[in-house]
């Protein structure tokens, strides 16, 4: 009998893609997000502007699919030939650049963006 050793999923590196080039943390977190903007839109939209709530979350339903099958090809495009979570660090520099969450202690990484020369700092 053939010793395989460690079933295939626990000797991986980093989470495996399974939708168009989103992980599956990744592609929870994007449904969670569209959940959370489309439903408030879709309710304004036809609440108020169509006078008809079911709707409004017929429009939701329809946005929340159109932004899970959008945004991760979106991704994959950002993603090809970068490496392992090369668009979030992309998306915490945009954030510390507009200064967003500013003191916030939310963001422990701090990326150094400057272009100077850097120094040991022992001189002579």
């Amino acid at each position: 009998m053939i010793d395989y050793g460690e079933p295939l999923a626990q000797r991986l590196n980093s989470e495996p893609v399974i939708f168009h080039g989103c992980t599956s943390t990744e592609l929870i977190t994007l449904a969670i997000m569209s959940v959370v903007t489309w439903l408030p839109v879709g309710g304004i939209v036809g609440g108020v502007f169509i006078g008809s709530f079911p709707l409004g979350m017929g429009i939701a339903v329809v946005g929340i699919l159109l932004t899970i099958f959008i945004v991760p090809k979106l991704f994959q495009k950002m993603k090809r030939g970068k490496p392992d979570g090369y668009y979030q660090v992309r998306i915490f520099i945009f954030l510390q650049k507009a200064k967003f969450f500013r003191n916030s202690g939310l963001f422990e990484v701090q990326y150094i963006r400057d272009s100077i020369r850097w120094d040991l700092g022992r001189t002579r």
